[in-house]
């Protein structure tokens, strides 16, 4: 009895042994998963800022002026929807200051890897692309640009937010549930 007692008790301490190994190999198998896909987030993340530094020092060497000039070409407009402009007007119209414009900008970050930023400006900077509707101005860099061109931008309000938004983008593969992160083509 106390022979087939102990082989029972070598039994479970061997199969307690056992599953803890499993859990630490499937913790183990977690972590690699996990830490290839924040490499991949932070070698995506590196590659945007290089590709925003590099493009703007060659924009500050080259002396033009891009602001001014808007391509015609379809594909490299910016929709903007009438609730944008309005919501710009009002914005402007509250603001102490005279010129107000909507910044756009693509950075790394989000849920889905890079994310809408939007902020309002009273200057455009050497190297943004401007795009007008009626009265006003939203201005993109050039980095951004890249990843907005044929999107459009609307205003919306619902219950739970109201804010400037991207609603198509042609770019973007997939976004997220909040539609302020996206994948980019």
């Amino acid at each position: 009895r106390r022979g087939a007692a102990r082989e029972r008790g070598e039994r479970g301490e061997s199969k307690r042994k056992r599953k803890e190994e499993e859990g630490k190999e499937n913790m183990m198998a977690l972590l690699a998963r996990l830490s290839a896909g924040w490499r991949s987030y932070l070698v995506h993340s590196h590659a945007l800022r290089v590709a925003r530094c590099q493009n703007l020092a060659l924009l500050r060497e080259s002396r033009k002026n891009f602001s001014a000039e808007v391509s015609e070409d379809e594909e490299c407009q910016l929709h903007i929807t009438d609730a944008c402009v309005e919501r710009i007007r009002r914005l402007k119209e509250n603001a102490e200051g005279g010129n107000m414009l909507l910044r756009i900008r693509v950075d790394s970050g989000g849920c889905s890897g890079f994310q809408y930023s939007f902020t309002l400006d009273d200057v455009s900077e050497e190297g943004d692309r401007t795009f007008s509707k009626e009265d006003v101005q939203i201005v993109v860099d050039e980095v951004s640009m890249q990843f907005l061109k044929g999107a459009t931008v609307d205003y919306t309000e619902e219950l739970i937010k109201s804010a400037f938004e991207v609603t198509s983008n042609p770019n973007a593969e997939s976004s997220c549930g909040c539609g302020n992160s996206f994948v980019p083509t």
